[in-house]
């Protein structure tokens, strides 16, 4: 399911039978696919144990393999109670699903508004937090980077890992739970320039 609201995109995770443990939650994603770009996003995640709050881009195929896989992430993960914020470079070489992965330390969103970000250029990719740069990975040091080469759609989702490292401490007592996207920003770009150009904004404060 996924609610409008003014100036804001709820994602719910509601419990669709209590004895059976089967749960539904909302994902967004563009028709639009980037390569290269700025994805920014306010978001509020519920700090909620077993769940996952994200913001990532994603290539789908056509002819999709794991070999072939492309997927940046942003993702809030409370059960990773030290370091909930989880930021991966996913892609195939080839042969196999490769991940390049960080937490970042020194940072808890708990429940409260954060400005994430993600610059991917041919050089480098780089994560921001308000404003912040907390991860920065270059072509000559880590071979995710050349391989983030295709077309990506953006896409937000919540839900529930059953792997135990990101899934324990799961109780469903309370639900629903909500994870909130004030707005997202889209940016171009220009690699004569090496800049970024805003390409569009959405508020969530009508569906269109």
């Amino acid at each position: 399911s996924i609610i409008m609201k003014s100036f804001a995109l709820a994602a719910i995770v509601g419990v669709a039978s209590a004895e059976a443990e089967f749960f539904r939650s909302g994902s967004v994603s563009t028709y639009e696919h980037f390569t290269y770009g700025k994805f920014v996003t306010r978001m509020k995640a519920p700090n909620r144990m077993g769940t996952v709050s994200s913001f990532f881009t994603y290539w789908d195929g056509p002819d999709f393999t794991p070999a072939g896989w492309n997927e940046l992430d942003i993702e809030i993960v409370p059960s990773v109670e030290t370091n909930p914020l989880s930021m991966n470079m996913i892609y195939g070489d080839g042969h196999d699903k490769v991940e390049s992965h960080e937490y970042a330390h020194r940072f808890n969103p708990s429940d409260d508004w954060h400005v994430y970000e993600m610059e991917w250029t041919p050089d480098y990719v780089s994560w921001k937090i308000d404003g912040h740069e907390v991860r920065h990975s270059t072509h000559d040091r880590e071979q995710a980077v050349d391989h983030m080469r295709k077309a990506q759609s953006l896409r937000m989702n919540f839900w529930t890992p059953t792997f135990d490292s990101w899934g324990h401490g799961f109780d469903a007592a309370d639900m629903p739970w909500y994870v909130l996207y004030d707005y997202v920003e889209v940016y171009r770009y220009d690699p004569e320039s090496h800049n970024f150009e805003l390409d569009w904004r959405d508020d969530f404060n009508r569906f269109d």
